[in-house]
């Protein structure tokens, strides 16, 4: 016989648009909602959903009431538990006529002061929704939500519950709150007495091997009588379970903190010994397809002082403007992606770039209440991100509460990668954070203009002392993390820690009036456009190759100056201040510049890499 399976539905088997933070794609569309909230699946959740119909029998135990139900797109067949537990469809699909009798006589108890406190809370201007579930013509429960998001639910649910219990005489009711809900029920209706029911009168369920499913505290009580418990992991069940901090299992082997402090970051690094490659040489390998780049490194690049004293200059005037907008992407993470009272997120920053707003945002999202752990991944090119690295993440903490972090973005390269390898992962769309996104390719973003970030124009001595990251099959195992350099040599001239506590210092200052900068779609759509159409100009008028070759951007236009081999570098304008460093560079290096703010386009700078001959 086959086992039973007795599963609550919303956020155990599916979640609500809104829970899903918008984005569906790749999802599948599962019920629907008048207010057009519809529910979806995700694609391991629909693959457990197709062999749970197979492999077992499938009864729903669900707050949904009959109409509700029956606007769920799964095919359920027989039994089912709705409206918490007062009613129950037989094998045919019709009541119980006998626990339909019960819950009348209960619903008569209770019918006034449900509707009591439904008129209470309706009189009162919040932005909260009160009405009563009711079945055939019986009052059911009182079901309260609340329509705003973050710390204003628990605000508007805190209210709602302070006149309830204050007001009313709550004997005989069980008040429960999950996330934005709040409800009220006879005792005598609940899921466990249902399910109870249909085990004592079933003699066929009861012999059978049973699971029990569901996400709320209350749903406990029908899971207990099951032989075996499931509990989603981003569910209110699982968040009263202790977390083990993955901090302390990590894997041996890994380059640490770098410079930084401990509490700072984790690099999903492992430590590797590798010659260095001259450019020229890394250059042709490259470009004859002999190599791929991230086999190989160069010897990082000492600043001169003069470069060290455009860098300085340009913290001074940028750390405000970074502290702002790093204080606005906390201040929407905190509405948009922590979830439950733990407000757990796994900050995972690129290397070598997102490394430094990784450190600054988790110090700032801390602060705010949140439980970040901070970790330095390494994502490659054609490549991906590191697997191993995302994998072991994943053993602590589920996808939706993984963001990932970089400085900026180029032309969206490495978005594009991010986006096809988190996918390939968990079948979701990653959530990338920047602070300057012109290209478009961001989810979150300070802003979309290309300006001077700092540590744009600096490599790792302010990314915490450790090279680009490496994928050779020479020094990194299929088991292993990618690698790195510790650039000890160049620990005279750390500004790691230095920059980043600038930075958590400013934030003082314009924690509450940063502004938050909302993704808008016609917007990114023009961006993206401009940028390819950029790309596109300068790959055309001078017959380049590979989109790989064209670096917009000041922060990758100034880095493809330091690591490659250059051809030449096209700037808006020669006087601008924010292209002071890549202008000291290109004299130094006796590179050929060209002003033309037609062919930069939406960028500031634009390096085009020399091509072999």
């Amino acid at each position: 016989m086959k086992p039973i399976l007795f599963a609550d539905l919303d956020d155990t088997l599916f979640r609500s648009l809104s829970r899903f933070g918008g984005d569906t794609q790749g999802m599948t569309q599962v019920t629907t909602a008048r207010n057009g909230n519809h529910s979806w699946m995700t694609p391991r959740q629909l693959m457990f959903m197709d062999w749970a119909l197979t492999a077992m029998q499938v009864i729903p135990v669900t707050a949904r009431s009959r109409e509700a139900f029956g606007r769920v797109a799964l095919p359920f067949a027989g039994l089912a538990v709705l409206s918490n537990g007062a009613v129950i469809l037989n094998a045919d699909g019709q009541p119980d006529p006998l626990w339909q009798n019960r819950t009348a006589a209960v619903s008569r108890r209770f019918t006034g002061l449900l509707n009591a406190m439904m008129y209470r809370l309706q009189a009162i201007p919040t932005n909260l929704r009160t009405w009563i579930v009711s079945e055939d013509g019986a009052d059911i429960y009182l079901c309260v939500k609340s329509n705003n998001s973050g710390d204003l639910v628990d605000r508007d649910l805190d209210l709602a519950q302070t006149i309830l219990t204050e007001g009313f005489d709550l004997s005989g009711l069980a008040l429960h709150r999950n996330a934005n809900n709040l409800s009220l029920t006879p005792q005598e209706v609940s899921k466990a007495a249902a399910v109870t029911h249909l085990l004592e009168t079933h003699a066929d369920l009861a012999a059978r091997i049973i699971f029990g499913a569901g996400d709320s505290l209350t749903d406990l009580h029908f899971m207990s009588l099951a032989d075996f418990m499931m509990v989603p992991p981003t569910s209110q069940i699982a968040q009263t379970l202790p977390v083990h901090d993955i901090r302390q299992t990590l894997p041996i082997g890994t380059a640490g903190s770098g410079s930084y402090a401990t509490d700072d970051v984790r690099f999903l690094l492992k430590v590797v010994d590798l010659k260095a490659v001259g450019i020229d040489e890394k250059e042709h390998l490259i470009q004859s397809g002999q190599r791929h780049y991230s086999e190989m490194i160069s010897d990082e690049r000492r600043p001169d002082a003069r470069y060290l004293d455009l860098f300085d200059r340009a913290c001074q005037t940028s750390i405000p403007r970074i502290a702002r907008e790093v204080a606005g992407i906390a201040s929407l993470l905190v509405l948009s992606r922590s979830r439950g009272p733990r407000k757990r997120l796994a900050l995972c920053s690129l290397v070598r770039a997102g490394v430094p707003y990784g450190v600054i945002l988790s110090r700032e999202l801390q602060h705010r209440g949140v439980d970040v752990t901070h970790f330095g991944v390494s994502i490659i090119r054609d490549k991906g991100i590191d697997a191993n690295a995302m994998t072991a993440v994943l053993q602590h903490f589920v996808p939706e509460e993984v963001v990932f972090v970089d400085g900026w973005t180029g032309k969206g390269a490495i978005a594009g990668e991010l986006d096809r390898s988190w996918r390939s992962l968990t079948g979701l769309k990653p959530c990338l954070v920047v602070l300057s996104d012109p290209c478009g390719h961001a989810q979150i973003s300070g802003s979309n203009e290309d300006w001077l970030i700092p540590t744009g124009i600096l490599g790792g001595i302010v990314s915490g002392l450790v090279s680009r990251s490496i994928r050779n099959a020479g020094v990194v195992g299929d088991a292993d993390f990618d690698g790195c350099l510790l650039l000890d040599n160049l620990a005279g001239l750390d500004r790691s820690r230095a920059f980043v506590d600038a930075v958590c210092d400013a934030m003082i200052l314009c924690r509450d009036d940063a502004p938050v900068c909302l993704p808008d779609a016609a917007v990114t759509a023009d961006l993206r456009a401009a940028s390819l159409a950029c790309v596109d100009r300068i790959l055309h008028e001078f017959a380049a190759p590979s989109r790989n070759l064209v670096k917009p951007g000041i922060a990758e236009a100034t880095r493809a100056v330091l690591r490659r081999r250059p051809e030449r570098v096209f700037l808006r304008s020669a006087d601008d201040p924010d292209v002071a460093a890549l202008l000291h560079l290109c004299e130094v290096d006796g590179v050929d510049i060209t002003i033309n703010p037609i062919l930069t386009g939406p960028y500031r700078a634009v390096t085009l890499i020399q091509r072999n001959a």
